[in-house]
């Protein structure tokens, strides 16, 4: 798990600052808050490396921010798995990969963060370390931190933004570029 989770070729992904079609997710649109997607594998070590770090995010900015675990894999009680780790936060299992698909994520785990006006703030990985101990780089963090200054998002290392852990399951894949 220390290098890249393959890119999938022809990925079309969102780029920061574009509306997030939430309207073809299975997400409620509910944008009184910004909103943070944790996507979640509990068949990944990846997914599970972080709890402790977005338990922490969950404590310290439950009350401005809307948490949400995007649950993927084929395990067949996802939901299950994930409510044993008592973060206590909303779950959606993205069984047809809208969402996946909609923020441009092929790996768990990552962190998308939506502002209140719908747009993508920040995509990527927690921290650059795999339990997330390395302070200055607690990628998740400082961008919701900085959302929530009212700060415009900032350009984050490649370490940041390409991803670290295991593919989201082909089936639902996000969206590729057309071919000509």
């Amino acid at each position: 798990y220390s290098l890249p989770t393959p890119r999938p070729q022809g990925l079309d992904q969102l780029a920061i600052g574009k509306t997030v079609d939430l309207a073809s997710t299975s997400l409620p649109p509910d944008l009184s808050r910004p909103i943070s997607l944790h996507f979640f594998n509990p068949g990944c070590p990846c997914s599970r490396f972080n709890i402790d770090h977005i338990r922490s995010l969950i404590q310290s900015h439950k009350s401005k921010v809307r948490f949400i675990a995007i649950l993927q894999g084929e395990e067949p009680h996802l939901s299950e798995a994930f409510n044993k780790l008592g973060l206590n936060i909303e779950s959606v299992i993205d069984s047809d990969g809208s969402i996946a698909k909609a923020t441009g994520v092929y790996a768990t785990p990552q962190a998308v963060l939506i502002d209140r006006e719908g747009r993508l703030y920040y995509r990527g990985n927690y921290n650059n370390s795999r339990y997330c101990t390395t302070k200055e780089t607690e990628y998740a963090r400082i961008a919701l931190e900085s959302l929530l200054s009212g700060r415009p998002p900032q350009t984050f290392s490649p370490q940041a933004t390409i991803a670290f852990g295991c593919p989201i399951p082909k089936k639902i894949q996000p969206r590729l570029a057309p071919t000509s």
